[in-house]
């Protein structure tokens, strides 16, 4: 049995209703209980995508002492998602890396929040007012480089995180072997529309 829960948002009247389809379907299909919610457009896709850390922390209070785990909504699992269930760590995130060795943190690597495991504790729930005060003061950038800042600052003062395989956060094009959690990069196709 999975002891966490998948969590996701999507934006109503836009082509991510049908896109988010796919992953409920595979969440389905490995038996993975999930709450999968629909909200309105706050203006912008930079709006919309930077209410992640509200919403996570939203769902951290309402599922707690579970695990959440977000899937952005163009995910789809491939394999059961085992990695989730070993975790020893407060958090898990996946780093895209430019150069070096692939799972190993250095300045060429890049958060991506397609994927991220969250404990239900205090340390998270301080990481969680930790980005959305961050995303506050920084509403140009992306979520997922805010979040990369305030990670470290985190770690300082106690937070435990680990780094997810990469076969948890590959993109549609790449290499498909052995991938547990694909990301179709509906952002690539749907941005315009939302931004309407």
């Amino acid at each position: 049995m999975n002891d966490f829960i998948a969590v996701c948002y999507y934006t109503k009247n836009t082509s991510y209703e049908k896109e988010v389809q796919g992953l409920i379907q595979s969440l389905d299909k490995f038996n993975i209980p999930h709450d999968i919610v629909p909200v309105e457009s706050l203006g912008s896709w930079q709006a919309n995508t930077t209410f992640k850390a509200t919403f996570l922390l939203q769902m951290l209070k309402k599922y707690a002492p579970r695990p959440i785990v977000w899937f952005d909504a163009d995910s789809v699992l491939l394999r059961k998602p085992e990695f989730f269930s070993m975790i020893d760590a407060d958090a898990a995130f996946y780093y895209r890396t430019t150069g070096g060795r692939t799972g190993r943190i250095s300045e060429c690597s890049e958060l991506i929040s397609a994927t991220m495991y969250f404990k239900t504790n205090d340390s998270v729930e301080r990481l969680l007012n930790m980005w959305i005060s961050a995303n506050k003061k920084n509403i140009r950038d992306l979520e997922q480089h805010v979040l990369q800042e305030v990670i470290p600052q985190w770690r300082k003062n106690g937070g435990i995180m680990t780094v997810l395989p990469q076969t948890y956060c590959k993109i549609f094009d790449s290499d498909p072997d052995n991938i547990v959690i694909m990301q179709n990069q509906a952002s690539r196709r749907f941005r315009n529309e939302v931004d309407r």
